[in-house]
């Protein structure tokens, strides 16, 4: 008998000619990163979907208006803080630490988690602070008053509608690198629609009362619905607050980071022009662009989603 473990070689028939190599018999491991890519990928294709009907309905709903263009500006900012601060944290940093802690000594990763925790809600609030006092600072960075006056105040009102939802989606990102690291993907994959989702509902039930601040508000409505999805994901981890600030643990994760902050800070630069180049052209035009972005990534997504799963089998 052959180790049924290991790629089999080529069997010899009674004729001594070669037959057909026989397929490796798939392991424990590899069984469940094919489960584990199925789950992402459905996921990702879920939160494409609502994706593109969140762009439908903000197009039904607030048409290529000064309001939907102030939109799209104002969300800028809290989504580039959040790929600067805490998304491309995630998988370059938080994931490999975490998971090499889970395998190792879960103490010790409930230990490293609290001082994470820690560091990221005194960062991200701090941050929240800063924006709210800078926002008619940043709408004048992305905007141009000479197409439209009123773009201006109304994309300083929504900057600030917009702060809460960054710390609600610090958290759930937090959440979504502690699960992936501790092999828990489900909730990670279901929570990521749930953003568009409550920016959909949010703007369908509010639009009449609050106009394109209903859309602000979804932010933080499906952003902290992320976090209640997750809170499962803290289970069986000890952790409580700290401050440890030279530990071990947290100088690797500002090692691995910091290659990205560099990448993610050109990539800002170029987002401020892209803004304000749109912004100059008319009042309309970012939300064009934006739902333009939205279709293109749909497809480009459910591309994605089906050769990374293809490959993990």
């Amino acid at each position: 008998m052959h180790d049924e473990t290991k790629p089999t070689s080529a069997v010899i028939d009674t004729d001594g000619a070669n037959s057909a190599t026989q397929p490796p018999t798939p392991t424990p491991a590899s069984s469940h990163f094919a489960v584990a890519a199925l789950v992402i990928a459905l996921g990702t294709i879920l939160s494409r979907i609502l994706g593109q009907v969140r762009s439908s309905a903000t197009a039904a709903l607030f048409g290529t208006t000064t309001a939907s263009g102030a939109f799209v500006i104002a969300a800028t900012v809290p989504n580039a803080l959040y790929d600067f601060l805490i998304g491309g944290l995630i998988s370059a940093a938080l994931v490999p630490v975490f998971s090499e802690l889970a395998e190792r000594d879960e103490a010790e990763l409930g230990r490293v988690v609290g001082i994470v925790f820690s560091l990221a809600l005194v960062v991200v609030s701090s941050t929240l602070v800063v924006v709210w006092l800078a926002a008619p600072w940043l709408s004048g960075l992305l905007t141009r008053t000479a197409v439209d006056p009123t773009v201006r105040p109304l994309t300083t009102t929504l900057i600030r509608w917009m702060t809460p939802a960054l710390l609600f989606m610090a958290l759930s990102g937090l959440l979504i690198g502690l699960g992936q690291a501790r092999r828990r993907f489900l909730l990670p994959a279901l929570a990521l629609g749930l953003f568009n989702l409550g920016m959909i509902v949010s703007a369908y039930t509010l639009h009449t009362r609050l106009g394109v601040r209903s859309l602000a508000l979804g932010m933080s409505v499906g952003a902290g619905a992320q976090v209640v999805l997750l809170l499962p994901n803290l289970r069986g981890v000890r952790w409580r607050s700290a401050f440890q600030w030279r530990h071990p643990a947290l100088r690797q994760i500002g090692r691995l980071y910091a290659p990205v902050v560099v990448g993610i800070a050109f990539s800002l630069i170029g987002l401020v022009v892209d803004r304000r180049l749109a912004a100059g052209i008319s009042a309309g035009t970012p939300a064009i662009m934006a739902f333009a972005t939205t279709l293109i990534q749909f497809g480009l997504g459910l591309i994605t989603s089906a050769i990374s799963l293809a490959d993990s089998r």
